[in-house]
């Protein structure tokens, strides 16, 4: 087995577990269920089941760019863009769940966005599938930054 099919789950979700212990924090300590929070938000369970999905489509992305494409120049920095995002989706949670700064939080959902949008951009003409594969992400995080706006209107 090539170790990149274990590092690269191990990585992804590895920010998915340390995201979540952010986000439980906010949960247990009663903050979360202390905020005003317009009732068309999802509930707990189904934005789980969508991460889930989303580090799951992020996982392939990766491997696919990792697997299918020579280690140029081009590729390492779109790499580095798979880093960079993870780095801010990991941000996003603990600056919203644990230090509690929802306009922050927003600054970084949105900056997050873009990120996965430059991602697919530059993946597309390299391996559209990789694309392809980041798009459900983009299109939730249209939504979590809208539901980071309103909360942190709201609140």
């Amino acid at each position: 087995m090539r170790w990149n099919y274990i590092v690269i789950p191990g990585i992804v979700f590895g920010i998915a577990y340390l995201g979540s212990l952010f986000t439980q924090s906010g949960i247990d300590n009663g903050w979360y269920s202390g905020i005003i929070k317009p009732g068309w938000i999802p509930s707990g369970s189904v934005i789980g089941i969508a991460w889930t999905v989303i580090y799951s489509l992020i996982t392939v992305s990766l491997l696919t760019v990792w697997n299918g494409l020579p280690h140029n120049d081009q590729v390492k920095r779109l790499l580095r863009s798979f880093i960079i995002n993870g780095i801010l989706n990991l941000s996003w949670s603990y600056v919203f769940f644990v230090q509690n700064q929802l306009g922050i939080a927003l600054a970084i959902a949105i900056f997050m966005w873009f990120s996965t949008v430059e991602i697919i951009y530059n993946s597309w003409p390299l391996k559209k599938l990789a694309a392809v594969l980041l798009m459900p992400y983009a299109a939730w995080l249209i939504l979590a930054s809208v539901m980071n706006y309103v909360i942190w209107r709201a609140n």
